[in-house]
């Protein structure tokens, strides 16, 4: 395990005990970690799997490289897109990868980094895509020349009084 990968964990976990205090519920047990490879090329979100329920969170990390605008890992490319581009997620990087919640548009979260821990606390189904451009858009081929995927961890955390 690599130094960046131990703080991510590290920090993940003291982000979670901070997230729940803060709310004034006494964190439980880690009660499930789901890892999941999330494919570049599908145009369609991809369910992890994973679903909260009433009373859990959950940490996100990312790890890889995938191929969706040049070679890059969750916090994609570092370069916006313009503002005429039909991206997914238009607020977050191109290539980056995108989480959502139960098919609603307003839970989607971009990786900004690729070290970045991600924290979910809406209960529903955790899916993930690639933020691409959609490929009717400027003639870009869109998700039809993405190759390979990043591996995501997901760790619930279950709270309560």
């Amino acid at each position: 395990m690599n130094m960046k990968w131990k703080i991510s964990v590290l920090f993940g976990a003291l982000l979670a005990v901070a997230f729940v205090n803060a709310e004034d519920k006494a964190p439980q047990a880690l009660e499930q970690i789901i890892l999941f490879k999330v494919q570049a090329r599908p145009e369609k979100w991809q369910f992890s799997g994973a679903e909260l329920k009433p009373g859990e969170m959950a940490t996100i990390t990312a790890e890889g490289k995938w191929f969706v605008v040049g070679r890059s890992g969750a916090g994609g490319s570092g370069r916006m897109p313009a503002p005429d581009q039909n991206y997914v997620f238009p607020t977050g990087y191109k290539g980056c990868l995108l989480v959502r919640i139960a098919d609603r548009p307003e839970t989607v979260r971009a990786f900004r980094k690729d070290d970045e821990l991600v924290p979910v606390n809406v209960p529903g189904r955790i899916e993930f895509l690639a933020n691409d451009e959609d490929p009717g858009s400027h003639g870009g081929k869109g998700y039809k020349d993405n190759h390979d995927f990043l591996t995501v961890t997901i760790r619930i955390i279950k709270y309560g009084k």
